[in-house]
């Protein structure tokens, strides 16, 4: 019985000893393998040209944002010292990308001279004294204001006249009038260029307001830029990319105008793809995984 039972012991274990040693020949073979599938980035990048092909304008974005790299909130502008956390219940309180405004505070915001509103922007943030009411908007209704968006905390950026702007500052139901200053339309990448030309190869999408896109494309052109595509967005607005101007900045300042931001071109992204459909075991090796290719 005892040596029935040292007998199987001893075949077990020489079954585990087996195994084992098939499993570290199988990991060493694949490591060999997977080794010389994966070579130095640059090796790897050449087999994708696609991958590898980042455009100037990506890159002069990047570099002029760099310095601002330790700080993502760098050109936010700021009247008050009170945190997000604190302005977001602040019912005097008007936040935006480009700046965190307190409208019963001093208005004195460090806007460069380019980017701030030469003459009657043509838009203006109107915050209620208290909460948004049908009050409120009959109040910019019967002004001649248009809504174009709403604002936090409780504020609409809409499109009027300085004399507009003027009357509804004497309304009860209004806490504050002030322009849309240039400044806010632009996207935080392209602020650290402000007061510089953009590279040649950077172009602009702009966000153009419902209704006069034709006038404002026609505003762009005189000014030297070139319009190079147009579409209507899902909020129905037309978005039209455009090489800019040497004054790049000057497309800002037009009335018809409300967002400007970077163009950044779109690659096709067959690295990423090809781990998602299983064609490959990772995003940067240049040959196809087990040298599977499809036929037969």
């Amino acid at each position: 019985m005892t040596k029935t039972v040292m007998r199987r012991n001893l075949f077990t274990w020489s079954c585990v000893l087996l195994l084992f040693a098939a499993g570290v020949f199988f990991f060493l073979h694949e490591s060999q393998n997977t080794s010389k599938n994966t070579g130095p980035a640059s090796t790897q990048a050449a087999h994708n040209p696609s991958a590898v092909a980042a455009t100037a304008s990506a890159h002069a974005i990047k570099a002029a944002a760099a310095s601002a790299s330790t700080n993502k909130f760098a050109w936010r502008l700021s009247n008050t010292t009170n945190s997000l956390s604190q302005l977001m219940h602040d019912s005097h309180a008007i936040l935006l990308e480009n700046a965190f405004i307190k409208t019963d505070s001093k208005l004195n915001l460090s806007i460069p001279k380019n980017l701030q509103a030469q003459g009657d922007p043509g838009a203006y943030l109107v915050q209620a004294a208290g909460p948004i009411s049908p009050a409120f908007r009959s109040i910019l209704a019967a002004a001649g204001t248009t809504i174009v968006s709403y604002i936090p905390n409780d504020a609409y950026l809409v499109r009027a006249s300085e004399a507009v702007a003027d009357a509804l500052r004497a309304d009860p139901l209004v806490q504050a009038v002030i322009p849309y200053e240039p400044y806010y339309k632009v996207q935080a990448p392209l602020l650290p260029m402000a007061e510089q030309s953009l590279p040649k190869d950077v172009q602009l999408n702009l966000g153009l307001y419902a209704g006069d896109a034709s006038d404002t494309i026609q505003q762009i052109q005189r000014l030297g830029g070139i319009v190079l595509s147009e579409e209507k967005s899902a909020a129905g607005y037309d978005i039209v990319k455009v090489e800019p101007p040497a004054n790049w900045t000057a497309v800002a300042q037009l009335t018809g105008v409300h967002i400007v931001e970077p163009y950044y071109h779109r690659h096709l992204a067959n690295d990423l793809a090809r781990t998602t459909m299983k064609i490959s075991d990772n995003s940067i090796t240049g040959t196809n995984y087990l040298n599977l290719y499809g036929s037969n």
